[in-house]
């Protein structure tokens, strides 16, 4: 702690003393004043603001985007779209980052970036690469599938070693039987739950709460009545019904075999149960909720065809023997048969 020689706490930068400034921020070997920092401030600005003036950035000559194209024309045979797109981005990019601001009103950008996405292999680092060679700036690449589960993660990923597994990962979640059929809080009103914070795991299982608990968000709004999936209705109804009614120790997943009504939940019969209830709340358009209505009237019109068809023996037995099933006696109708 530095002090004068009165004993008084002062300034390690300016000599003022306690009385003299407005405040003093203590260090760990001394104090500083408001008015010295302001000044370092200051010094710092434009230190900054000429190493900006003098680096090569902003020494950098923008190149015009044909002329971009042209430079990686002589590295990069063929992708003539991308080579386009991406000589007008590097152009714009130099551009608003380098050249002062031609109007006082426009937003002074401080930062630009230029993402490329595309599948492996198509080319996207020798792309980058040949950019960076043509700015003399350093060139650093990410690839995101490094941060997913099943993505390409690099080179010498044989040599990699594996520290702990971590799927099972361990996270704080409210329990989810605090929670209505709707996802709102009982506690709260209008306070919606969605997602791993009911403890479930953070795929389809986190996608679906996030619609129902949206749907009823938006329901609560307009004041209509809630929109709640029963177990016979859709997997989402199972999942909500276990999470409230059981809770769980453990990150949810939704298997079939938790479901009793599994044998009704199928692919082939989700917008006959699902779109009246989607075209009900706004979700689901006239137009869609026509072709289920058409898909539902052709098959009670081939129903209705079906029973009322006689079926002879003598025409079918011998189709029946063919598939090694029971024959038929009598003269009946073709749809047991089709059963």
């Amino acid at each position: 702690m530095k002090m004068s020689k009165s004993g008084m706490i002062h300034c390690s930068f300016c000599g003022r003393n306690r009385d003299e400034v407005k405040i003093l921020i203590a260090g760990q070997e001394g104090h500083i004043c408001e008015n010295c920092i302001e000044h370092a401030h200051e010094i710092i600005d434009k230190e900054f603001h000429q190493k900006k003036v003098d680096g090569k950035a902003g020494d950098l000559k923008i190149q015009k985007p044909i002329a971009i194209k042209t430079f990686l024309d002589q590295y990069i045979i063929g992708q003539d779209e991308a080579k386009k797109i991406l000589s007008v981005a590097v152009y714009n990019h130099f551009k608003r980052i380098n050249l002062p601001s031609s109007s006082k009103n426009e937003v002074e950008i401080e930062k630009s970036n230029v993402i490329m996405i595309g599948e492996t292999g198509t080319g996207k680092t020798l792309l980058a690469k040949t950019i960076a060679k043509l700015l003399n700036v350093p060139f650093a690449i990410v690839d995101a599938t490094v941060f997913t589960e099943a993505g390409y993660v690099g080179e010498d990923v044989e040599d990699a070693k594996i520290a702990r597994y971590g799927y099972a990962i361990e996270y704080d979640y409210f329990p989810p039987t605090q929670l209505k059929l709707t996802l709102e809080t009982h506690l709260i009103e209008n306070l919606f739950f969605a997602g791993q914070i009911n403890g479930t795991t953070g795929y389809e299982e986190a996608a679906c709460q996030g619609l129902i608990a949206g749907i009823n968000a938006a329901q609560n709004v307009k004041e209509k009545e809630p929109f709640v999936l029963t177990r016979s209705e859709a997997y989402i109804g199972v999942l909500i019904d276990d999470l409230i009614t059981k809770s769980t120790d453990e990150p949810y997943r939704m298997f079939t075999s938790r479901a009793e009504y599994r044998t009704l939940l199928r692919q082939d019969n989700a917008d006959e149960r699902l779109t009246p209830l989607s075209h009900n709340i706004g979700l689901a358009n006239d137009e869609r909720m026509f072709l289920v209505e058409q898909k539902l009237s052709g098959k009670q019109e081939m129903l209705k065809y079906l029973n009322n068809l006689s079926v002879d023996p003598s025409a079918v037995n011998p189709v029946l023997t063919s598939l090694r099933l029971l024959l038929i006696a009598i003269s009946i109708t073709s749809f047991p048969i089709m059963k």
